[in-house]
């Protein structure tokens, strides 16, 4: 399978290679310089490039960024939020597409069918508020989009940042109250905004999937195992119940995820991945809580890395939005257009 596709076996390689050593202490985050290091490597095997890289095309962009997500999701989430970041029209450290709370609920959605304009999105996108984000490091340019009164704008704003509390899970990460400053630069079109924030809700689902199989894969080779009552729990009906509930999820996501990937960006298919986001990872921390729960109490323990995949996924199901803001979305849209 590796040999017919030499991109993606160079890219295994070095997940396993370069990736994987500096991960495998569950219990520790990569540490910022190494990060760094990790994520210049990268743009070294040409994931970041403008024009060729990560985000060229979405399934194949899917596919890439699985591979280091499937060792750890805050590399991965830093490679994507980098190589969307040098997609984008303009010099960016890094692309925002929510505002300082969540994506606007039933306005966007009024926003992307042209309607009226939604007075809500002046709060959400207002340019006094900071925006919070995870991020690989603090970025000097961000592309964000503001409320000017009128229309929804993308732009590239200097980025004032401030340093938060890790919230809960991309522990790799810097957690930060971004403050758009001065004027805009620059203003990408419309287009560009829809692209983004579609390609951050599939990434989203993307991450979790990858993290996801892992925690899956880790706890049926813990069930098949482990020994009690003089066979392995793998046996147990509880035991096989959360297994089968993860592998159900997985199958579903993945078949779902599959299905969405190669749509072209538009207002609707900018919809369709926000729901699919706000669905689709509520059932992948609920598999990943069922993968934990295999290993009982050692579940909580750091090392085991099975609290770190739960963390991650929880985190990366409200980075953007919550679920009910997302539902709220796809339901307003298609209360417009059925």
């Amino acid at each position: 399978m590796e040999s017919s596709d030499p991109e993606l076996a160079e890219l295994r390689r070095f997940a396993r290679e370069r990736v994987h050593p500096e991960v495998a202490r569950h219990e520790l985050p990569v540490r910022q310089e190494r990060l760094a290091s990790l994520l210049t490597e990268m743009d070294d095997l040409g994931l970041t490039e403008p024009d060729g890289g990560l985000w060229a095309d979405i399934p194949r962009g899917i596919a890439l960024l699985s591979v280091i997500a499937e060792h750890d999701v805050s590399v991965a989430l830093a490679l994507h939020q980098r190589a969307l970041a040098r997609r984008m029209p303009g010099a960016t450290d890094l692309v925002v597409v929510h505002g300082h709370y969540g994506l606007g609920r039933e306005a966007l959605a009024d926003w992307l069918a042209e309607r009226e304009p939604p007075e809500p999105l002046a709060d959400v996108y207002d340019l006094a508020s900071p925006r919070v984000v995870v991020a690989a490091a603090l970025p000097r340019w961000v592309l964000a989009p503001v409320w000017d009164g009128q229309q929804l704008r993308l732009g590239r704003w200097a980025a004032k940042s401030t340093p938060l509390p890790n919230a809960h899970g991309l522990d790799a990460l810097v957690t930060l109250a971004l403050s758009l400053t001065g004027e805009p630069q620059d203003e990408a079109p419309t287009a560009e905004y829809l692209f983004a924030l579609r390609v951050e809700a599939l990434a989203s689902v993307a991450l979790a999937l990858a993290a996801v199989g892992r925690g899956a894969r880790m706890a049926r080779q813990f069930a098949a195992e482990r020994q009690q009552g003089g066979s392995a729990i793998e046996a147990h009906a509880a035991v096989r119940e959360l297994l089968l509930a993860q592998l159900s999820v997985l199958a579903g996501v993945s078949a779902e995820l599959a299905l969405e990937a190669p749509r072209p960006t538009s207002p609707g298919s900018v919809v369709s991945a926000l729901a699919l986001a706000g669905s689709a990872l509520s059932r992948l921390c609920e598999a990943a809580n069922a993968a934990l729960q295999v290993f009982g109490g050692l579940g909580y323990m750091r090392d085991t890395g099975m609290e770190k995949i739960v963390r991650d996924v929880n985190h990366l199901r409200h980075r953007l939005a919550s679920p009910g803001e997302l539902g709220a979305i796809a339901v307003r849209w298609e209360q417009i257009h059925g």
